[in-house]
């Protein structure tokens, strides 16, 4: 019996399930020991779900099969497997483009027509978008450098939880509202102003894509058209999980 398989069947836990989290800085291990454990709870159950509540882009979670392997960012460890339910939670911040683009990305690698894995995005999660991504390369770069963002990632992570505070987020399921055009144009016109402040063109700004490297974050028509392009071929990973509700208004997710 391994180690990993002794400590879920410890006297006193619970049989059925299991938190994987990072205790420090990241690099942990978490997506491999995250893939493991689904390996492990298919073969008791055959039904597993993957759920993962937090963070955006940034991580980078490798996962193998057959002597192939890949690098995740947003999609959680288990989409590989058969009879996994793989959910991004409410909690998480993501960008739509690289989403489709990291699917596309598993299916070439691993030869799939279609994901092993049921992929279910919660339409409460918030949307990460270039405009975040080039806010926070602002912030690296312009006059506002020297107040901090040395360590980010240029994902733009910080920026989109930010929105959530100031409780203007733009979340999934904006995607799909009649006026998305409206709001994803006001949401470009904030960003842009923030940016032009410190002395900086948003339109110039170059992002970093996945699996496209670095691309111009342009005009208003374009950051449009790059949203619209997406829409439909997101829609069917959308569901409308579960809401939960709290007193005080606090919670920034």
């Amino acid at each position: 019996m391994s180690n990993l398989q002794k400590a879920l069947n410890k006297p006193g836990r619970r049989a059925n399930s299991a938190v994987v989290m990072g205790a420090i800085l990241g690099d942990e291990g978490k997506g491999r020991i995250t893939d493991e454990l689904t390996s492990y709870f298919l073969k008791k159950f055959n039904k597993v779900v993957v759920y993962r509540d937090n963070g955006g882009a940034n991580a980078g979670h490798t996962i193998s099969m057959n002597g192939k392997k890949i690098g995740l960012h947003q999609i959680g460890s288990g989409i590989l497997q058969k009879g996994c339910v793989v959910v991004l939670g409410k909690g998480m911040v993501i960008h739509p483009i690289d989403l489709l683009e990291e699917i596309k990305e598993i299916k070439k690698v691993f030869e799939f027509k279609q994901l092993p894995a049921k992929l279910m995005i919660d339409e409460m999660a918030v949307l990460n978008l270039d405009t975040h991504r080039a806010f926070e390369m602002a912030l690296k770069e312009g006059k506002g450098s020297s107040l901090g963002s040395k360590a980010a990632t240029g994902r733009g992570i910080a920026p989109s939880y930010a929105d959530v505070l100031y409780r203007f987020p733009l979340r999934l399921r904006d995607l799909y509202r009649e006026n998305w055009k409206e709001l994803f144009k006001e949401h470009y016109q904030r960003y842009n102003s923030w940016i032009k402040g410190m002395g900086i063109d948003m339109k110039e700004i170059t992002v970093r894509r996945f699996g496209k490297g670095e691309m111009v974050i342009g005009s208003e028509r374009i950051f449009l058209k790059n949203i619209e392009a997406i829409r439909d071929e997101l829609k069917q990973y959308v569901y409308f999980i579960f809401e939960k509700a709290q007193a005080v208004g606090l919670d920034q997710r």
